[in-house]
């Protein structure tokens, strides 16, 4: 599958600013439309938070799909807010890891949660187009 040839499809990432490299290298090994440009600056001295804030939370706006990951013992704070985004303007999320802490959010209708990205190939949940898409780059990923 030609990943670039998915154009109508972008990723927000969602993690610990930690796990930044990672996002990078997803998205760079296998083209990957993702539109986090916080994976980018990582936690680099950021002089107006607002302007940030702004920025992660519109590109979150615009994406199809977050996709989140949560290791043992990490709590998402401002990841609440830009899953939030992507939710409220009909996209979907797919948490992996440590999921737990998201409580009652986990059981929305566009959230599947699942202990590793793995799981998101062989689970038999009705599946979203954007989570068709994300699902086959988990099959690839995990290879």
């Amino acid at each position: 599958m030609s990943w670039t040839a998915m154009t109508d499809h972008r990723i927000y990432c969602v993690s610990k600013v930690r796990w930044a490299a990672v996002w990078r290298s997803l998205r760079d090994a296998h083209s990957i439309p993702v539109v986090s440009t916080w994976i980018d600056i990582g936690w680099a001295p950021i002089s107006d938070w607002g302007a940030f804030w702004e920025r992660c939370l519109e590109e979150a706006s615009t994406a199809t799909c977050a996709l989140v990951y949560l290791a043992p013992g990490e709590q998402l704070v401002g990841g609440m807010a830009e899953i939030g985004a992507v939710l409220s303007h009909g996209g979907s999320a797919l948490v992996y890891g440590s999921h737990g802490q998201l409580r009652t959010l986990a059981a929305h209708p566009r959230v599947r949660c699942r202990a590793i990205l793995a799981d998101f190939t062989t689970h038999p949940d009705a599946r979203s187009p954007p989570e068709r898409w994300l699902f086959e780059l988990a099959k690839m990923v995990d290879a």
